[in-house]
């Protein structure tokens, strides 16, 4: 390639959505802490039938 040959300019026009969008992305981010609260519970609950059911 000769470095004095013009080279050609291109601008290129972005106007994809962000991947994921903005919507699904809260909308994961609000499942997962549901999730994450109904597993700290399900700890919690299993942990006092635990201890209920050693003291007997």
């Amino acid at each position: 390639m000769n470095s004095n040959q013009p080279v050609a300019e291109t601008t290129a026009i972005v106007t994809e959505r962000p991947y994921p969008s903005s919507r699904s992305a809260w909308f994961l981010v609000g499942m997962l802490m549901v999730l994450y609260v109904f597993s700290f519970m399900d700890r919690s609950l299993l942990g006092l039938l635990v201890g209920r059911s050693k003291r007997r």
